[in-house]
This record gives C-alpha cells, structure tokens and sequence, in this order.
C-alpha cells in the first residue's frame, strides 16, 4: 500500500511515517518506479510504535526492543517507576509555586534562599531530588500534525505567477516594446509564457533554494523526506504535477476546477497534494506581516506592469516632436493597429499608398482627395499640425477616421506628460466624441462643412437622395 493508505491507518502523518522510517523502525520495499510500498506487518509496527510513544517511551528504547536487546516487561516497570519520579518531581514543584504565588513574589523581590530551603525540605520527604536536570525531550512527532496552510500557500502560488507575469511584461513592453492595445492574442500569450517560466525557472530554484519568492515571502520551504533539498528531476516532477493537477495547465475553466479540487484536499481534508509525495514543508514562522507584505508587493508588481503596458502603448518617438519623428509614429501605429495596410505616411507628412502586386483595392466611399497634412514648426519643433479630408456623395462616415486617430495617437501620445493623463485609451475616449478637448498641453479642434447631408445618431453622415453631397473634416492640434 501507498503512503496515504498507511496514514488512514495508523492516524500518522506522512512526515511522522518518513521519521521512523529515518530511524530504522520501518524498511518498506521499493516499487519499480521508486515510490514506497507498505505492507501490513509494517503497519502493525507503526500501531505498535505510535502506542509506546504516547508512554513516553523513546525511539532509542523501541529500537532495543525489536532487536530483543531489552524485554517489554522490564522496561515497562522502568518506565512506571520514572513516571512515579516524575509525578513527585511535579507535584513538588507545583507546591513551591503555590506558596511563591500565595507570598505574591515578584521578580526582583524574589527571595532565592528560601524557596531554595523549601525545595530541599521536598527533596528529603520525597527521597528525589529536584535539581535541573537535562529531560529527553524528544520531539513527539507522531503527536503533531502536519501544518495545513491552504491559504497561504495559494498566495504564494499567486506571487510566484505574477512575478514571473512581471518578468514577461518587462520584456515584452519594457524591453521589446510590443504595442498591447486591443491585442488579444499578447495577453493569452503572456498567460503561457508565464506558465512556461514556471515549469522551467521553478525547479531550479526549488533545487539550489528549497523554496521560491512566494515561498520564501510567506516563510515556507520545501525539502526532500529523506533530507536535504530536492533534486533538480525530482523538482522538475514536482513543479510538472502541480501544473497538471494543480493548476490545469492555466486552461480557462478547467484551472478553476483544479484550485478547487486542490483546496478540496488539502484544506479541507487534509491529505496532502499528489505533487507533495516525498516532500515536506517546513514553516519558518507564522508572523501576520506576511501575507500583507505579499499583498503589497503584488499590488506594486501589478501596478508596474500596467505602467509598463500603458508606457508600451505611446508612441516610438516623444517630447519635443520633428516632422520625422512625427512620421516615424504614424507609420508605427499604421503597421500595428491595421496590419496589410497600404497606407503610409512619407517624408514630407502626407499619405500615399504602396503599389503591391496581386493586391486589390475595393474603394468603398468615394473620396475624391487624400486626407491632406498641413504643419506648423518652431525651430525645427511642431507646433500644430491640421488634417483635412474631403467626401463626396456620401453614404456613410464616421466623425472621427481612423486616419485622424492615428493622427492624434501620434502627436498628443508624445507629449509630456500623456501617460499620467491617460495615454492612448484617454485619447481614443476623447477622440470619440469629436468635440474639441485639450490633452496635455495641446488644443484639438474639430471642424464639420456638411453640404446636402443629414447628420444623425453616433456622429455619422448621410447622403439627402438624389442630391450631390460632400463633407469636409477638419482637426487641429495646436500647442497652447
């Protein structure tokens, strides 16, 4: 039988078990896979040992009894008569303390002499003495019970993804500076990634530290039953089960299921985790800082990685724009917001579209010019830059193009102080409403000539039949 099988049995816990096993008590055989197979003769010893130990009687002196160096009788009437001792010894002394507590003694008014003759006057009615002596306490490890912590250790699980969240988030927008805006596909990708860098990162550390930041922050550490820290495959095995049953390899849904049915177990339960087979835990204190040192510090990763995601999502260029850097950010945001777009802005700030073979171009509104760039400099520094555009016959267009999106996300992003204003999403909100607004030290302004056209619900235009209709736009950005 498996270890959970001997601990429904005998009561003992699996560290308990690991201990006499430690101590020569036990010797199951090993299964061709490594793990212990019980029978029922060492269960037998287990009940047997787990009976003597609540007698006080140590492991030493069991030891002596299975290899029949001692009889039980024998050591029995030993182990009454040091029982019998112990009784006069405690009640000698809960006497003493008695009459130090009737005499309301204090520290610094104790008087030692006297109490001292009391103690020697028990002494000789008794026949024992009372001097300190050193006491086997051996710790009753049969009598503990395995520190179940289910909450905890889901924090410093939680800590321990979002550090590695962090890391991702460092290098993806920190570093490689990916644009995450309405990307999808970067987030569940990020997910992953962070699941990846457990199953990697994790065993190593659990190997050369025995724990890891989580761990470590709520004190707890983690060691081989036999002794010492794992081995890297055996943490590998370890952080590759805890994934699977664990955390159900982050799948939606089903990694709820699994927290769950984990919790289920160890928390309620009691039995320990199928990835903690061979393991055990060690608490190094239960200070209340812990948990909410843990939650500090991911409230501050969190928030860093938002400031790192907003930051990824302001233009390449910023501050104090030329027309170059003003072009280089437009033609940025063109690839990432509209990928397979033939539109690009040229050198001197006006758009053209590249000639592709095989492409097709389905002209949807019939717009008889390109949206035209006109700009303001100041030694060399834009000022204002105006966009205009012109329809003709209108069917249907929006107030705001996606043209002068990408026109605003590119200038008013590169201003001082956009992120803590809001960055693009602020932008996108203010944009959207096609009412002039002020954002970070620079004044938009909208302008609509509508000739034959109804306006109507949600800033569109729409062509009066059977007439011609044009609409002209227009959107400055001026510095104040």
């Amino acid at each position: 039988m498996d270890v959970r099988e001997v601990e429904r049995s005998t009561g003992l816990s699996r560290a308990n078990i690991r201990f006499y096993e430690k101590e020569g008590l036990i010797e199951p055989r090993r299964r061709e896979n490594g793990y212990r197979d019980y029978s029922p003769e060492d269960v037998k010893t287990l009940l047997r040992v787990k009976l003597l130990r609540r007698l006080m009687i140590s492991v030493e002196e069991i030891r002596s009894l299975q290899e029949a160096r001692e009889d039980l009788g024998a050591l029995l009437d030993r182990k009454m008569e040091e029982l019998r001792r112990k009784q006069q010894e405690i009640m000698a002394a809960q006497r003493v303390c008695e009459r130090m507590r009737e005499d309301g003694m204090s520290y610094a008014g104790l008087e030692p002499a006297r109490y001292l003759r009391m103690l020697e006057a028990e002494e000789q009615r008794g026949g024992q003495s009372l001097s300190v002596r050193k006491e086997e306490y051996i710790l009753a490890v049969d009598q503990e019970h395995m520190e179940v912590h289910p909450c905890k250790r889901l924090m410093a699980r939680i800590f321990d993804l979002a550090f590695y969240g962090l890391v991702i988030d460092i290098v993806w927008y920190g570093i490689l500076r990916v644009h995450p805006v309405e990307n999808l596909f970067l987030t569940l990708l990020s997910t992953y990634l962070s699941v990846l860098l457990v199953f990697l990162i994790e065993p190593v550390w659990l190997s050369l530290c025995a724990t890891t930041p989580g761990k470590w922050l709520m004190g707890v550490r983690v060691y081989a039953v036999e002794g010492g820290r794992l081995s890297l495959s055996a943490a590998l095995a370890r952080t590759k089960e805890m994934l699977g049953r664990g955390m159900g390899w982050n799948l939606p849904g089903y990694n709820f299921y699994r927290l769950y049915k984990s919790y289920r177990q160890y928390g309620q339960d009691a039995t320990p985790l199928d990835w903690d087979t061979d393991t055990e835990y060690t608490w190094k204190d239960q200070k209340a800082y812990r948990p909410w040192v843990s939650l500090g510090l991911w409230l501050a990763g969190g928030l860093l990685s938002a400031l790192l995601m907003w930051n990824a999502q302001l233009p390449i260029h910023r501050g104090a724009l030329n027309l170059d850097g003003f072009v280089e950010n437009y033609n940025d945001y063109t690839r990432y917001l509209y990928p397979g777009s033939l539109s690009y802005m040229d050198e001197s700030g006006q758009l053209q579209k590249r000639e592709e073979p095989g492409a097709v171009v389905i002209e949807i509104l019939e717009v008889k010019e390109a949206p035209a760039f006109t700009y303001r400099e100041s030694e060399g520094i834009l000022e204002e830059i105006t966009y205009t555009v012109e329809y003709q016959n209108v069917f249907l267009v929006g107030r705001v193009t996606a043209d002068m999106q990408i026109c605003a996300f590119s200038f008013l992003g590169a201003q001082e102080g956009a992120l803590w204003q809001g960055g693009l999403a602020e932008i996108q909100k203010r944009m959207g409403a096609g009412e002039n607004f002020t954002f970070a030290g620079v004044e938009v302004t909208f302008d609509y000539e509508a000739e034959n056209c109804l306006e109507i619900d949600g800033g569109y235009v729409v062509n009066r039949e059977d007439e011609p209709s044009s609409l002209r736009i227009r959107m400055s950005m001026r510095k104040e």
